[in-house]
């Protein structure tokens, strides 16, 4: 039976399906003919594969709906009158086990950073402090950023909703105020998150650095006795991460869902329910992670002094460099206001931190 235009079983669409022909219902359907598969035919396949112990449940059922689909368009075609791979209730699907987590706890997340390959730890803060997709981050310009004010503006998403102004933790600002002064080009246009060539950061090459950070991170968190990340956790999964952590320091459902960027509050409101009751559960160094997160993602508006010296240096003794944009505007506080370019040198930076941010 040729495959017909538009009906979601063309060719192209087998990249999905196991290519050995053992792994497909062919293999056990391939000798009877269209009339001939019936509901008992349909049924002998799934504990056949069961049995051989070739493939896992998911696959065994993706090959079933494949059948389905296939069937469904010689029922279309009047070759058979009913369909026989139709599961009613899922009846002829394999129960397959709960997938492992694909996110990243809060208990696990600090690991995670501190493990992050050099230069990449701040793009991956971001993801998780501020709820970013990474095309998001990725796209995110200095213009985008007002450290003053401690927001982020997110002009480019995939969804209307997306597009929108981000309150930062104070920890997450602090290592923005730290790329900003190691940064070469801070021009407003100048992205963010750059590569080793300087050029605009990308989603392959984050998902590369995140994939290496939990190679990495994994034998650390066993040595705690906290479970190991995924393999399957990617940057989006941190988006998930962000909710977690707003709802366990107690934000507001309404507002998380606003900062994120979601438009189906559904998935928030799920991940709320889960949030709210997981810390009672946990204990031990367990807990002490979980907390050590929570105080990481903690909004705030003072800058201890402490970390401005370790950030910046001694500003008293050096001699002021540009860092962001040449020209100055007379009393602004560094940082942007929109495309303006408001800029000032590494002392001024310091002198407001010390000064202007923590008298707020």
């Amino acid at each position: 039976m040729a495959p017909r235009s538009g009906t979601g079983v063309a060719p192209a669409d087998d990249r999905g399906l196991p290519l050995a022909p053992q792994l497909s219902p062919a293999a056990v359907l391939q000798d009877l003919r269209l009339d001939q598969i019936d509901v008992a035919a349909v049924d002998r396949y799934k504990p056949l594969k069961v049995r051989e112990g070739v493939i896992n449940a998911s696959q065994i059922n993706k090959s079933l709906n494949r059948l389905t689909m296939i069937l469904d368009v010689a029922v279309d075609y009047g070759y058979i009158s009913s369909n026989p791979a139709t599961s009613k209730g899922g009846r002829r699907r394999v129960k397959a086990p709960p997938p492992a987590p694909i996110w990243v706890e809060p208990e696990q997340l600090l690991t995670l950073l501190d493990s992050a390959p050099k230069g990449h730890r701040v793009i991956l803060a971001v993801l998780a402090g501020a709820g970013l997709r990474v095309g998001e981050a990725c796209g995110l310009d200095w213009r985008d950023l007002d450290l003053s004010t401690g927001t982020l503006t997110v002009r480019a998403s995939k969804t209307n909703t997306g597009l929108r102004e981000v309150d930062l933790p104070q920890s997450v600002l602090n290592e923005l105020w730290t790329l900003a002064a190691t940064s070469t080009k801070t021009e407003p246009n100048d992205p963010v998150f750059v590569g080793t060539q300087k050029r605009r950061q990308t989603r392959g090459n984050v998902a590369r650095r995140l994939k290496s950070a939990i190679s990495t991170a994994n034998p650390k968190l066993e040595r705690r006795g906290i479970a190991p990340l995924s393999e399957r956790v990617s940057p989006h999964s941190l988006r998930r991460t962000y909710a977690s952590l707003r709802y366990a320091c107690g934000d507001d459902p309404i507002y998380v869902a606003e900062q994120g960027g979601w438009s189906d509050p559904s998935f928030p409101m799920k991940v709320y329910a889960k949030a709210v009751r997981r810390r009672d559960k946990l204990s031990g160094v367990h807990l002490e992670q979980f907390d050590a997160a929570l105080e990481w993602a903690a909004m705030g508006s003072k800058v201890e002094v402490g970390y401005a010296l370790q950030a910046f240096g001694d500003a008293a003794t050096r001699p002021a460099e540009p860092i962001l944009t040449p020209h100055t505007t007379e009393n602004a506080p560094p940082g942007r206001r929109g495309a303006s370019g408001v800029t000032t040198g590494r002392r001024d930076i310091y002198l407001y931190i010390c000064g202007s941010v923590g008298g707020r």
